[in-house]
């Protein structure tokens, strides 16, 4: 049933109109208070799709109210249709009220209702729903402006005049695909007047009715941070950036690591800008996490041969990883791991790296737990007897941990036996009638 709630609610709505129409005006009310029985339970729980199909609903029923002469129920049918709902949907249906009481000629309860409006749109903390509030609040606004003139006190976003050329403007620097055709337009003469001081007003009024639109947001961002700090130096740190930014993708986009390698030869400044590897790393994405080891790798000294020779060969990442565990790096032990994620596939592997790197950390109980898993489950002793060696070669680099190292090697040393099944008993009995030897 709650799939088609909202189109009984639409044809309920419609027979209450209907039915008004035909002069049956009591008849009407029903139908149309359930439509907003509906509706009101239906925006409580998804504002943005049907508030206004609630909004339209509680007009209807405050029409036919009003028609009956309950003016007192009408207006307390709007408010019981908000009480309990975000601030943001309250405003909105409230400048609904508002635009109801300018139809039968509430002056006072107008602006009243738009002024409990702005309220409730300035305190709605969801950007988004904040900025459909103050939409719906400045439209009802310029509606009564029109109508009986200026009012006071009200909001910069709620009155201030936002021109077409401004918005045509605005729009041309959002649409613009990259920031550099963006700034070609601020640079040049066209785009002056949304750099202008007198625009100003504008902007702020527009940032608090578009804050649900990201790249105007960034725009209008944009214009303030060239206010504080100059076009000049803003426009070219934001070219750089974005330069820097397509510098990585097409990195990323590399089809071979042979053809990766070359890119790095051909843009050294990707390797020295200490940016490549921070926007890397902030990426959800493995590949790039990889790209950022890469580059922090070659950033410690290891040379780009043998960077790449970790990426693609298991042997020599696996040498790379025993180096750094050996001479107590975990920093290079985590970037070789990182640049070359298939060493993880090996589960012993991984448990020697994770143990060793639990103890550098100040973890013994971690780094003991993984060692006596190893000592108990691997049946390699061959393996067991490197990675003890390997732990004592660690100690003599680290020797805050030497302690520890050395319980893990030992551990590691004598593996823990697995426990058999005791001999069963003889189940034959003594046979009593032979006489014993000697007997």
């Amino acid at each position: 049933p709650g799939a088609f709630l909202s189109d009984l609610a639409g044809s309920l709505n419609n027979l209450g109109n209907r039915l008004s129409e035909a002069g049956r005006r009591e008849e009407a009310l029903a139908p149309t208070q359930e439509a907003v029985t509906i509706r009101r339970r239906l925006a409580e729980a998804s504002p943005g799709a049907f508030l206004s199909d609630l909004a339209g609903s509680l007009n209807n029923l405050g029409i036919r109210l009003s028609e009956a002469g309950r003016r007192e129920e009408a207006l307390a049918a709007f408010e019981y249709a908000w009480v309990g709902l975000d601030p943001g949907a309250q405003a909105e249906l409230q400048t609904t009220r508002a635009r109801w009481c300018a139809e039968s000629d509430d002056h006072d309860g107008q602006v009243a209702d738009l002024r409990a409006a702005i309220g409730l749109a300035t305190d709605e903390a969801d950007p988004g729903r904040g900025a459909r509030a103050r939409r719906a609040v400045r439209a009802a606004i310029g509606e009564l402006r029109a109508a009986t003139g200026t009012i006071g006190g009200l909001p910069e976003w709620a009155t201030v005049e936002i021109t077409d050329k401004l918005m045509s403007l605005l729009n041309q620097a959002v649409a613009a695909p990259t920031w550099a055709e963006t700034a070609e337009l601020l640079r040049g003469e066209q785009g002056a007047p949304l750099l202008a001081p007198d625009a100003r007003p504008a902007r702020r009024a527009l940032a608090a009715l578009l804050a649900d639109q990201p790249p105007v947001v960034a725009v209008l961002g944009l214009l303030d941070t060239i206010d504080a700090h100059g076009i000049d130096t803003v426009l070219d740190d934001l070219c750089d950036s974005e330069h820097h930014a397509q510098l990585i993708q097409g990195w990323l986009a590399t089809p071979t690591w042979t053809a990766s390698r070359r890119y790095l030869v051909d843009h050294p400044d990707l390797v020295a800008d200490p940016r490549t590897p921070q926007i890397l790393d902030a990426s959800d994405d493995p590949t790039a996490r990889q790209h950022a080891a890469i580059i922090r790798l070659l950033v410690t000294g290891v040379p780009r041969d043998d960077v790449y020779d970790i990426v693609l060969d298991p042997n020599d990442a696996t040498e790379a990883l025993g180096t750094a565990l050996g001479t107590a790096n975990p920093q290079r032990t985590r970037l070789v791991l990182a640049a070359a994620p298939q060493l993880l596939a090996d589960p012993v592997t991984a448990a020697f790296a994770a143990m060793t790197l639990a103890a550098l950390d100040g973890q013994p109980d971690q780094a003991r737990e993984t060692a006596g898993f190893l000592a108990e489950h691997l049946t390699d002793t061959g393996r067991l007897a490197d990675g003890a060696q390997r732990l004592r070669q660690t100690a003599q680099r680290a020797p805050e941990h030497a302690l520890v190292l050395h319980d893990l090697a030992d551990t590691l040393s004598t593996p823990i036996p697995t426990p058999t099944e005791p001999a069963e008993p003889s189940k034959t009995a003594p046979d009593r009638h032979h006489p014993a030897p000697g007997g």
